[in-house]
């Protein structure tokens, strides 16, 4: 009998994460917290992470071995923003990860369209993921694949676009007028959970404190991979 793998659409802070329903709840709540966790000290040693992307993402990767978090691979691309005309948010992001997973592409593709038709999830990401500015928004998403172990493939692009806030789709081109460099960033990574359980207790309290003031962790439904295996 043929089944199919279900992942969770998580929002983490700007990430997007399908969690696959095998990974344990601690696992998954040693994820979210590590990488969330990051997130934040990353915004308060650079500032932002739409003005700071280089800086921005080198503080956030290099805060994640402290929790038990080992990268096994690493990927970087920078260039320029214009030769990358009608760019889709999300184009890079699937190629990278199809490198990862088989079917990643198409499955980030459903998570997408499902965050599309959530108004709440969709304006939610956008909160974290864009910032407008007076010549159209920064784009800065990450996304990811969670899987037992826990193990993570996870990839992040930045890059500006005179399209207004509002008419900002991940899934959609973001016009023909980009500005900057598309930077893009990658990274698979497992984690060691003895190391984490030292850190777990003050750290979901930290998460939890912060949550009170905004929602920076929440769950959008389930998504079916397709028929992979008996």
């Amino acid at each position: 009998m043929m089944k199919q793998d279900a992942y969770a659409l998580w929002l983490d802070g700007g990430s997007l994460l399908l969690v696959a329903d095998a990974v344990p709840a601690e696992q998954r709540q040693a994820v979210l917290d590590s990488l969330l966790y990051a997130q934040l000290v990353a915004d308060k040693q650079q500032g932002s992470r739409f003005t700071q992307f280089k800086e921005w993402y080198g503080d956030y990767r290099q805060m994640l071995p402290r929790f038990g978090w080992t990268l096994t691979q690493f990927f970087h691309d920078n260039r320029p923003a214009r030769d990358c005309a009608l760019l889709v948010p999300a184009q890079p992001l699937q190629l990278w990860l199809a490198t990862r997973l088989a079917n990643a592409d198409t499955l980030l593709a459903k998570g997408l369209e499902r965050l599309q038709q959530n108004a709440e999830a969709s304006a939610s990401l956008r909160s974290f993921a864009c910032a407008a500015g007076e010549s159209g928004t920064q784009v800065t998403l990450e996304v990811g694949l969670v899987l037992p172990g826990p193990m993570i493939h996870v990839c992040s692009v930045s890059v500006g676009s005179s399209l207004a806030l509002a008419h900002i789709e991940f899934d959609k081109p973001l016009g023909e007028m980009l500005s900057g460099d598309l930077q893009v960033r990658g990274f698979s990574a497992f984690l060691d959970m003895a190391r984490f359980a030292t850190h777990a207790v003050n750290l979901r309290a930290l998460i939890e404190k912060k949550q009170q003031t905004r929602s920076y962790q929440s769950t959008f439904g389930t998504l079916l991979e397709g028929a992979q295996h008996d």
